[in-house]
């Protein structure tokens, strides 16, 4: 068994095999690394350059071990390959990793940005880039400070998601088994979707698409268009500023959160439905058929026909409630 590394930059490949077996005590372990940078490789940090231009690098198994002891490097490569990358340059970044090869990418800017791993994490952090495309087949993928670009990211198994910021004009990720998470997400357009995994969001902001069938849904904070859908889940909702929001489980609870000042027409419907008695609904209307309840009505307006909130749940219960952008902020905090 072995842990293989096959990376791209600006159409140059690099490949990299570890074997996970004891052998001899200093393998060959052949390019881990390869940066385009000013002054060295992020691993190899005191290797130079006498020129000022950026040159790629590649740094062996060999270096490192001399640099930081070859026993502490075979072991950790044997473990867990993490693949280095710093770039301070535009162009093309393809990176593939097999078993639990990990990578970790930190302050890029590039044209294209494009990750694939089976079992290992992949840690972005601070990454801009046109198109930033990730695949894993069972690893984790965590954004720290922001990802700016078109993102793809699909996690297959139980793989996960878990980035800071995200922000772009289209935002696309997809799990099955694992949770999608994110602290900020900014873009004209995004899509995000799992099979059994919980979907968790901090602040959202643009167009979004939610969907899951068997995991919950969680917006600490949505300005802009929401669709979201569930099949057994809950769907949890601040709505601090909207154009319009549709939200839908068949057999799930659905709690949707507005500041008292919102303006908007609503239409809930449910096996149940609770309205706090801070909110105030003009020309209210009510129905009952089947042990389902629709209530529908006014905030604070009658004419802005294109700023709504549905919210429809087949068998669950349907709560509107009250809540101040300062108390969502408390809560996410606490």
């Amino acid at each position: 068994m072995s842990v293989e590394v096959v990376a791209k930059l600006h159409g140059v490949e690099h490949q990299s095999s570890v074997p996970s077996g004891t052998g001899s005590s200093t393998p060959d372990l052949g390019p881990l690394s390869a940066s385009y940078c000013r002054h060295g490789s992020s691993i190899c940090p005191e290797q130079q350059h006498d020129r000022t231009d950026r040159q790629p690098l590649l740094c062996h198994g060999s270096e490192l071990g001399n640099l930081v002891g070859a026993e502490l490097v075979i072991c950790t490569l044997i473990l867990l390959l993490i693949f280095l990358v710093t770039l301070a340059d535009s162009g093309d970044l393809d990176i593939k990793t097999s078993g639990t090869g990990c990578v970790k990418i930190q302050k890029i800017e590039c044209d294209n940005c494009k990750i694939e791993t089976e079992k290992g994490t992949s840690v972005l952090q601070s990454i801009k880039s046109h198109k930033i495309d990730i695949r894993t087949n069972g690893g984790k993928v965590i954004g720290l400070g922001t990802l700016h670009g078109n993102t793809d990211i699909h996690a297959t198994e139980k793989g996960s998601v878990n980035i800071e910021k995200l922000q772009g004009t289209s935002i696309n990720i997809s799990t099955e088994d694992g949770l999608l998470k994110t602290k900020y997400l900014y873009a004209e357009s995004s899509s995000l979707s799992s099979v059994a995994g919980d979907i968790l969001l901090g602040s959202i902001h643009g167009n979004t698409s939610l969907q899951t069938k068997t995991g919950s849904i969680t917006v600490d904070s949505s300005d802009g268009s929401l669709k979201a859908s569930t099949h057994h889940g809950a769907i949890d909702v601040y709505v601090s500023q909207l154009r319009k929001v549709d939200l839908k489980s068949q057999k799930g609870s659905i709690t949707v959160k507005v500041p008292a000042s919102l303006k908007a027409y609503l239409q809930l419907s449910g096996r149940k439905v609770d309205v706090s008695s801070e909110i105030q609904l003009k020309e209210t209307q009510s129905a009952s058929k089947d042990n389902h309840v629709t209530i529908s009505g006014h905030m604070n307006q009658r004419n802005e026909t294109d700023k709504w909130i549905k919210a429809d749940t087949e068998n669950g219960k349907v709560c509107l409630k009250s809540q101040s952008w300062i108390q969502s902020v408390k809560l996410k905090s606490s």
